[in-house]
Formats: structure tokens, sequence, C-alpha cells
């Protein structure tokens, strides 16, 4: 059992880190029908998307995870070993940003596991260049959110591929919590 439990997480990381290395273009839209978020905990990688406003949807999946995103940001989730809420995120578009500008927010983040209040998160937003070859791409540019939880002495860096021209996310990296994998979600579109 354990065996092919390993088996498996190996091809699931194959496939990611195959997907992950083409070109965020068209080519990495494996079905335009579709989104996807990518992980090593999760299997089902198709997920139903819903509009909840015009910049919020909700993504689930058959193995009942839930991704609350509000432009292009997870803000909630249902489903994982250790669920997040996000309130008061600043209603900032990333997309806006102009290069050498830097934009900085305040947020509260709960943790589920272990059961937390709520504690303050910062954000730090600003375009960057990158060698990464999963972000390679000339008609998008990448915006890098830097956060920092103080309290808990959590801090890292999340990424978003937004398309030149129409402004819409592509494709996001986010670590959501301090013990979690990162997701790599790919839009077929955003609220806008």
């Amino acid at each position: 059992m354990k065996l092919w439990r390993d088996g498996m997480i190996l091809i699931r990381s194959l496939l990611l880190i195959l997907i992950t290395s083409c070109s965020i273009g068209e080519s990495m839209d494996i079905n335009n029908e579709k989104n996807y978020i990518f992980s090593r905990f999760i299997d089902d990688v198709s997920f139903k998307v819903e509009k909840i406003d015009l910049k919020k949807e909700k993504w689930s999946n058959y193995q009942e995870f839930i991704f609350y995103i509000n432009n292009g940001k997870v803000y909630k989730t249902y489903g994982l070993k250790n669920n997040i809420e996000i309130i008061g995120i600043n209603n900032f578009e990333i997309q806006s940003l102009k290069k050498d500008e830097v934009f900085k927010s305040v947020s509260q983040i709960k943790f589920t596991n272990p059961e937390a209040n709520y504690l303050e998160i910062f954000y730090e937003y600003k375009i960057v260049n990158s060698s990464d070859p999963k972000f390679q791409d000339e008609d998008s540019y990448i915006v890098e959110e830097k956060y920092n939880i103080p309290l808990i002495r959590w801090s890292g860096k999340n990424y978003f591929l937004i398309d030149k021209k129409t402004k819409a996310i592509k494709k996001s990296e986010q670590k959501l919590s301090p013990f979690s994998q990162k997701i790599y979600i790919v839009h077929k579109k955003i609220a806008a």
C-alpha cells in the first residue's frame, strides 16, 4: 500500500514538473474549458469554478477541496489539513502595478491547524523578472507577493503571471500555510 502511494506521488510529481516546465502560454492550458490547481496533495487537479461576485470565485473538485479566490489570490480554503481564512484583503488589483512601484498592505490570516486567532499578515507587491522557465512568457509579466507574519516568524513569496494585454492572471504559485506544499493555479480566466 505504501509503495503504491509513493509511486502515485512520484507520478504526480513528475507530471507536475512536466506541465509546469512547459511554457505558461496557451500550451499550459491543458483544456481551455477547465481551471487547474496542482500540488502533491491534490489528486483531482480539475476544478469547477463558480463566480461569487465581480472578482471572487469558488473553486471546488471531487476531493472536496474548496479554494476561494479573490483576483487570483486564495483567501479561504476548506478540506485541507490546515485551512486558512484571510480577511481585510485590500481591493488593490495587482494588475495595475507599474514597473519599479511597490504596493504594501496588511490583512489578517487565521489557520485551523493548529487553531489560531487572526494574525496580522503584511504584504508587499512588485513586478519582477524571473529566470524560472515556468514563468517565461513574452506576453506576460510577473508580480511577486512577499508576505510576512512576524508573530509566528513565517515569511515567503508568491508569484502571479499576468497577461500584458488583457491583465488577466494566467497562472499563480502560492504557499498557503507554513507547513503546506505550494499550489500552482492555472486560470482559464479571472473574474474581471
